[in-house]
């Protein structure tokens, strides 16, 4: 991602056509105005006497951009037994594998989980998911061709009745302008929600045992904002997964979501379980 930026800060000086070149890859890689501007203002407020190097310039950038990262940092703790982490986003985006790995990583704080598979309509996503649950050897829940609700349902409950710690519920990939398929998302929301009230009584908990979490196409650009928004709309996104965080992904629409209030949990890259890592600046800007 920040290969490029890396190249323009080889300049002895942070002249004119620097500034320029890097003001214009900031708004190709979708960091979008405000963040861009916030950016150029700093440098130049830094470069008042037009001295400042490139190596310089590149570390105060590097330091701007970390801070602004921060305000997406959390903690993230699993503190409701069973606690429901429902995976949603667009097709395409990875639900599925992004699932298998929050799940195996879990597992190595040894956690029990179960795996739901609420994407009922399309038998190639629960045969994949079903895949992974054997992997992990997890419990699995399925009930192709039956109402997604149920599925999240019946996977909700038997993580109570088992005293499972993680309950794994992915949904089908939705299309943001199809009301009906976000209702329907709303739905198996609402479902879970029935089943909520009797865990936070027993385990004396404040905050909700449903989590649910959005998962972003890291080369998606300025549609993963908007993707954001459209979700939002129809449930309460508790946590962010950037997921495809490969080389090819600027990703700069991250910085565009720090006034969104919606905490980054994960970055995840490759196919293999372990290509998953908790989201950190520093393990954000590892390139740069």
């Amino acid at each position: 991602m920040f290969k490029f930026i890396k190249n323009i800060f080889k300049s002895e000086k942070l002249n004119p056509d620097v500034v320029e070149d890097l003001q214009d890859y900031l708004l190709s890689s979708d960091f979008g105005y405000t963040a861009t501007e916030k950016i150029m203002e700093n440098l130049k407020k830094h470069n008042k006497d037009s001295k400042l190097s490139g190596v310089e310039a590149k570390e105060i950038l590097k330091d701007q951009l970390s801070k602004d990262l921060k305000k997406l940092q959390t903690e993230f703790k699993i503190t409701t037994k069973p606690t429901v982490l429902l995976f949603i986003g667009i097709n395409g985006a990875g639900k599925t594998t992004v699932l298998a790995k929050i799940g195996h990583y879990y597992q190595q704080q040894k956690k029990k989980i179960i795996i739901g598979a609420a994407d009922t309509f399309r038998a190639s996503a629960t045969e994949q998911l079903e895949h992974w649950a054997k992997k992990l050897k997890s419990d699995f829940i399925s009930a192709p061709n039956s109402d997604p609700a149920s599925v999240a349902y019946k996977t909700y409950k038997q993580a109570i009745d088992e005293n499972i710690d993680i309950a794994l519920i992915d949904t089908a990939g939705r299309l943001t302008n199809n009301d009906n398929l976000m209702n329907e998302l709303k739905k198996i929301y609402s479902t879970l929600q029935k089943l909520e009230s009797s865990v936070i009584a027993k385990n004396e908990a404040t905050s909700s045992s449903i989590v649910p979490i959005l998962i972003l196409d890291g080369t998606a650009g300025q549609n993963s904002i908007n993707q954001l928004e459209k979700f939002s709309e129809f449930l309460d996104i508790k946590g962010l997964i950037i997921n495809k965080m490969d080389s090819s992904s600027k990703a700069g629409f991250v910085f565009q979501l720090t006034d969104k209030k919606i905490p980054i949990l994960f970055l995840g890259s490759g196919e293999k379980l372990e290509d998953l890592e908790v989201f950190t600046p520093e393990a954000f800007l590892k390139d740069f």
